[in-house]
C-alpha cells in the first residue's frame, strides 16, 4: 500500500511537471528561464520590494517591541505583588479591628500584652505571605527565628 502511494506521488509529480512545461512552451517561454520572485503574486502597479535591509529592521523592531513587553510584564507583576501584599495587610487590620470589635461587644478588654501578640502574628503571617523569608521576618520584628516558625506552625 505505500509503495503504491509512494509511486501514485512520483507519477503526479511528473505530470504536473509536464503540465506546466508545456503551458510555458505555449506562452512562449522557454521551460528552463527562470521566474522572478513574486512576479505572478502582485499586480505590476503592486509590487512589494522586499530586500535584506528591509527585513532585518522589522526583525529588530519586533525584538524592541517584545522587550518592552518583557519590561511590561515584569512590572505589572511587581505591582500586582505589592497590591496582593497591601490587601493581606489590610485583611489584617480589618481583622485586628473585628477582633477589637468582638471583645469590646462582649465586654472583654483585651489586654495590652494580648493585642500586642495579636498584631505581632498578624504581621508575621503578613510578611510570609508577601514571600519573605524566616531569616527576614526575624530581622524586621526583631524576634528569634525559632520562634517565627513557631507562630507561623501556629498558623496551620
Amino acid at each position: 500500500m505505500v509503495y503504491f502511494i509512494l509511486v501514485f506521488g512520483v507519477f503526479l509529480s511528473l505530470y504536473a511537471f509536464f503540465a506546466m512545461d508545456r503551458e510555458s512552451k505555449q506562452k512562449g517561454r522557454l521551460s528552463t528561464e527562470p521566474l522572478p520572485p513574486f512576479q505572478d503574486a502582485f499586480p505590476e502597479d503592486t509590487q512589494p520590494s522586499v530586500d535584506g535591509s528591509m527585513l532585518y529592521v522589522l526583525k529588530e523592531s519586533v525584538e524592541e517591541q517584545l522587550a518592552e513587553l518583557k519590561k511590561q510584564k515584569e512590572t505589572i507583576t511587581f505591582l500586582m505583588m505589592r497590591v496582593e501584599g497591601m490587601m493581606k495587610t489590610q485583611n489584617t487590620k480589618e481583622s485586628e479591628m473585628e477582633i477589637n470589635t468582638m471583645h469590646k461587644d462582649q465586654d472583654h478588654a483585651l489586654s495590652e500584652k494580648d493585642l500586642e501578640r495579636t498584631r505581632l502574628h498578624n504581621e508575621i503571617y503578613a510578611l510570609y505571605d508577601q514571600g519573605m523569608a524566616v531569616d527576614e521576618i526575624s530581622k524586621q520584628v526583631s524576634k528569634g527565628k525559632g520562634e517565627v516558625k513557631l507562630i507561623l506552625n501556629l498558623r496551620n
